[in-house]
């Protein structure tokens, strides 16, 4: 259940397993998104659950839907295939473990292993892109989807690579300042000019 309120918070909105297996299994045409007033009964979408699909297709943070069993891409969104830079073709001949580095393969089937169903709590993992560079993503993902009547995890991966180094980077400054205050014979005297 989502809270927001009728034009801010207080409203609730409740997106239903039927609403989320729409949204990711009639994604619009990667050419035009449809308004939500174009749904037609050919879509199989009422009105309400056309905002449902375009939120998981739409929707900034790459997110995927993978077969909890053989591992293989179900449905990516549009923010998935620019992060990746993969096709969504190439993308749904695929399973989780080409887009692991190699050593991190056996951690990912440790944690597969560990199924809980419902949603998990973020993770911080390796993933590599088309070009072979990897990248830092957080990962949320919710368990026991029924995609179609496949066992499914819907996945969100955050790219975290320029947070990541950042703090590397300010560890390690934090580690060389500790290291030279303690090693140097000079004494360090602080000034407040505010008086």
């Amino acid at each position: 259940v989502v809270k927001a309120g009728p034009k801010g918070p207080g409203r609730r909105l409740q997106a239903a397993p039927r609403l989320l297996k729409t949204l990711v299994t009639h994604p619009p045409s990667r050419d035009s998104v449809p308004a939500p007033s174009q749904a037609t009964a050919a879509d199989g979408l009422g009105g309400a659950e056309v905002p449902y699909r375009l939120l998981f297709e739409l929707n900034p943070v790459p997110m995927w839907v993978f077969d909890r069993h053989s591992l293989r891409f179900l449905a990516v969104n549009q923010a998935t295939i620019r992060q990746y830079g993969y096709t969504e073709q190439e993308f749904l001949a695929m399973t989780l473990m080409d887009i692991r580095p190699r050593e991190d393969v056996a951690l990912l089937r440790e944690d597969l292993a560990s199924f809980k169903p419902g949603l998990q709590q973020p993770g911080t993992w390796r993933h590599c892109r088309k070009d072979g560079t990897t990248i830092d993503v957080e990962v949320v993902a919710h368990h026991s989807l029924d995609f179609n009547g496949v066992e499914a995890v819907l996945v969100a991966a955050h790219d975290v690579t320029g947070r990541k180094r950042a703090e590397e980077a300010l560890s390690f400054k934090t580690a060389l300042l500790e290291a030279q205050s303690e090693t140097t014979l000079d004494g360090i005297l602080a000034v407040d000019e505010s008086e």
